[in-house]
């Protein structure tokens, strides 16, 4: 913010050096005969330095005449007008020109801000579809070993259909291979017979040997 610079209100880096003649300080009743031309330094004070060869001493305005102190015053006074009214613009355009910076900086805070919740929103959609995927593909996971369990259990059931109709035919081939080892014993027995025994016996026994096994057929079918 600006301030209002007062009379005195003069800065040590805006120091203002007085070059003072020689005669001007020979003339003072203190100053030493080989005097030279001194520097003084202008703090907003009323202090003085004079430099000589020989020895330094301060000053102050009280030291010296009433018309020199006078003329130091107002010198001072018209040097820390021009000052305070140079130091008071410098302050408003380095002032205004802060307020500038301040709110391009705003600015850009304002627009990196909004890129920054423009790349979360953008983050956070990019999550919810990956966690929607994640869990179609679990689920895809599940469908698929469920269906190979049901498809490995239906061959299972299968395989163990086939072995009971194996199994089945295999005692059954069983059965039928002792029928067939029985009659062929029958058949060698008959013939064995035919050949001992007259025409009618044979023919007689043969009848009664077709009824049997049109009477073992007809029990196998039922």
């Amino acid at each position: 913010m600006s301030r209002c610079v007062s009379r005195h209100d003069f800065s040590a880096s805006r120091a203002l050096r007085i070059r003072i003649p020689s005669k001007a300080i020979s003339d003072h009743p203190n100053a030493p005969p080989t005097a030279l031309t001194a520097e003084i330094e202008n703090e907003g004070t009323d202090s003085r330095t004079v430099v000589s060869p020989t020895k330094k001493r301060r000053h102050t305005d009280a030291d010296l005449p009433a018309a020199k102190r006078s003329a130091n015053r107002k010198g001072r006074e018209k040097t820390t007008d021009l000052a305070g009214t140079s130091s008071t613009a410098t302050q408003s355009t380095n002032f205004a020109a802060l307020l500038q910076q301040i709110s391009r900086a705003h600015d850009d805070v304002d627009r990196q801000c909004m890129e920054l919740t423009a790349k979360v929103q953008f983050l956070e959609q990019e999550q919810e579809l990956l966690f929607l995927e994640k869990e179609q593909i679990q689920r895809d996971r599940q469908t698929e070993a469920e269906q190979a369990q049901q498809r490995e259990q239906e061959k299972t059931e299968e395989i163990n259909l086939w072995t009971t109709r194996c199994t089945n035919l295999e005692e059954e081939n069983g059965k039928l291979s002792s029928e067939r080892d029985e009659l062929a014993q029958q058949v060698e027995h008959w013939t064995t017979w035919a050949d001992a025994c007259p025409r009618e016996l044979m023919v007689s026994a043969m009848e009664e040997r077709r009824r049997q096994v049109e009477q073992v057929g007809e029990t196998n079918i039922q």
